[in-house]
């Protein structure tokens, strides 16, 4: 971290990335290769960052700290903040975009993925983004305090929307779909860190409303691709309205105990292979701690483990967009939509529900 040393003062203003497209004429982040010939990892992908706040930046005495180096790079490029004053900061907008084919790895647990959202404000803007066939994540947000809406994550080597480093923005109307053919044994649908140790504040405190995870389906069989992972002291993330299905591991993986604390109010879960909300499974090397009982998430409003009626074949291409339940959950306050109160990115099966058309979206994997 020595090259994310500063010495007084402040940071300066980062530059702004406005890729602003429109649903027929999006804006497309992709290899130089030909369409057929294009595979994960043809380039590194896309990287934002900004000087909001990070839970590993640290401030010392006389006005000097240590920025965050950014993952993936050769030589240190810094961001984040020790404290919230930069949170409402802008670093460009994107809309109708589209990013896929990326991710690059240096060394072990130091790879880009295609999208990297490290430390942005919230003056951000971030709607109708997709990442598709990435060789690492596909999103992952390091701090900061950006909001996001209408985002599709799929055919990722790993996991499909990674939260860490105390990000405390709001996402809203999610779907992601893994890879039956990812070799990564851990890619989850969400992975979500608190912080390396409680002494690095702010923890991770995202929120989540209206969103649809879905597993490598009926022919994935690697049991650590999980749902839900909550670790490293994630005792500040809510989730609701929201489905998670498909995975061949857990439902819900809770690492510690800090992050029981974290809560999760009409969340559906069904057609997961292992066992709701445990936090061991030994034969594949996993965390030995016991976990939570089942006793955990039942304890959230209107969670259940109940399938539903009607549900979208999450594997066809494209997904068809169908409401889990025609029950109501919460009304998601302070989000982009406060009025989508059921659970699931889609409100129902209507044309006019499925937000993810036009050339925007593409689901072909070659």
């Amino acid at each position: 971290t020595d090259g994310c040393r500063y010495d007084g003062g402040k940071p300066g203003p980062g530059g702004k990335l406005m890729a602003v497209g429109e649903p027929m004429a999006p804006i497309v982040f992709t290899s130089t290769k030909p369409k057929g010939q294009r595979t994960p990892g043809d380039w590194g992908g896309l990287i934002l960052m900004g000087n909001a706040q990070n839970n590993l930046a640290q401030a010392f005495s006389g006005g000097s700290g240590v920025r965050v180096p950014i993952e993936g790079l050769l030589r240190p490029e810094c961001h984040g903040w020790p404290t919230a004053e930069f949170n409402g900061e802008s670093s460009g907008k994107l809309q109708y975009v589209r990013v896929e084919y990326a991710s690059k790895k240096l060394t072990m647990d130091n790879e880009t993925n295609a999208l990297t959202l490290a430390s942005l404000g919230s003056g951000t803007e971030m709607h109708y983004v997709m990442v598709a066939n990435s060789a690492d994540d596909c999103m992952e947000w390091f701090g900061g305090a950006v909001n996001g809406d209408h985002l599709i994550s799929i055919n990722c080597e790993d996991d499909e929307f990674d939260g860490d480093n105390g990000f405390s923005g709001k996402l809203q109307f999610l779907f992601g779909r893994q890879a039956p053919t990812t070799t990564e044994i851990d890619s989850r649908g969400f992975e979500i860190d608190g912080a390396p140790s409680m002494n690095n504040l702010p923890l991770t405190s995202e929120r989540v409303s209206n969103f649809t995870v879905c597993g490598g389906g009926p022919t994935d069989r690697t049991k650590s691709r999980d749902g839900i992972v909550l670790r490293s002291f994630a005792t500040n993330v809510a989730l609701m309205n929201g489905i998670a299905t498909g995975f061949a591991g857990y439902s819900i993986y809770v690492q510690d105990m800090n992050s029981d604390l974290a809560t999760m109010n009409f969340v559906q879960l069904f057609n997961n292979a292992l066992e709701l909300a445990r936090g061991t499974d030994v034969s594949q090397g996993r965390d030995t701690n016991p976990g939570v009982p089942k006793s955990w998430f039942f304890k959230g409003m209107g969670n259940t483990t109940a399938e539903p009626d009607r549900f979208c074949d999450c594997w066809s291409n494209p997904p068809v967009p169908v409401a889990a339940t025609v029950g109501k959950g919460v009304a998601p306050t302070g989000f982009q939509v406060p009025t989508a109160d059921y659970i699931g990115a889609f409100q129902d099966a209507s044309a006019a529900s499925n937000w993810m058309r036009g050339a925007w979206v593409d689901w072909s994997s070659e």
